[in-house]
């Protein structure tokens, strides 16, 4: 409660227009500590890799409103997640997702990369370390440095 609470105060001070990614991805989390403290507390069995499935079926409402419905998403996000993706534009995404074709387009037709698919899948995973570990680093240090900053002292 304590940490979700001033993670909730800091919602106070933030961009308005970024308090709902904060939202989004807060939920997916409070998702998973609620289904880690009911197992704990022995009021539903352990289900294998239950945290893991929660937040992807919370983000897995950002990826349909990225690929086919933005308008559901706020305009700030939706162009930072086409930004984080580096390769992805509007104008590609509605010819891969939202106009109807007569068959199945690669990306590679569309015009996201030149090289073979794979080799792109690839280059583009490694690329997106940085970009990533920028929303993803804070949000998974800030607990430990908060409440085990005396274990972190002395290690």
């Amino acid at each position: 409660m304590a940490a979700g609470g001033l993670a909730g105060l800091t919602l106070c001070v933030e961009d308005p227009t970024r308090r709902l990614v904060f939202c989004l991805f807060a939920i997916s989390r409070a998702i998973g500590a609620l289904i880690s403290t009911l197992v704990a507390r022995e009021k539903i069995p352990e289900i294998p890799y239950a945290e893991t499935a929660a937040f992807c079926s919370c983000c897995a409402f950002l990826v349909y409103c990225t690929a086919l419905n933005p308008k559901l998403l706020n305009d700030g996000y939706y162009y930072s997640v086409l930004k984080w993706s580096r390769d992805y534009t509007d104008r590609k995404l509605r010819k891969l997702f939202r106009e109807p074709g007569d068959r199945f387009l690669t990306c590679q037709e569309v015009g996201l990369h030149k090289d073979h698919c794979f080799r792109h899948a690839v280059l583009d995973w490694a690329k997106s370390f940085p970009a990533f570990a920028k929303l993803y680093f804070p949000i998974h240090v800030a607990p430990v440095v908060i409440f085990r900053r005396k274990i972190l002292l002395q290690q």
